[in-house]
């Protein structure tokens, strides 16, 4: 019926762009459902990198957010937190390394 009807849905990629820093963009997908974006990204940092800013979002964020990316390798483990700004730039920072 009605209720149940979905009129606004959209999938997609998106490709992440940065200015600074040594990545490789493997893969970025997005699903929109209504004013909801799902983004996700797999990127490989090909040198050593602590921080950087990203733009290329698939949509202009209506207000700032925040997130958390896990990451794990043979070696090493870190946390890395996602800022997203309200301007469609993003971040990664390196919360913690173990």
């Amino acid at each position: 019926g009605t209720a149940n009807k979905l009129e606004d849905y959209e999938e997609g990629t998106w490709t992440p762009a940065t200015p600074t820093g040594s990545w490789t963009v493997n893969d970025a997908k997005y699903v929109k459902i209504g004013g909801f974006v799902h983004c996700s990204f797999h990127v490989t940092a090909t040198a050593t990198v602590s921080s950087s800013d990203f733009t290329g979002l698939p949509f202009t964020p209506s207000q700032e957010a925040a997130g958390i990316v896990g990451y794990q390798n043979h070696i090493s483990g870190e946390v890395i937190a996602v800022y997203v700004q309200a301007a469609n730039i993003w971040n990664l920072r390196i919360g913690s390394t173990q």
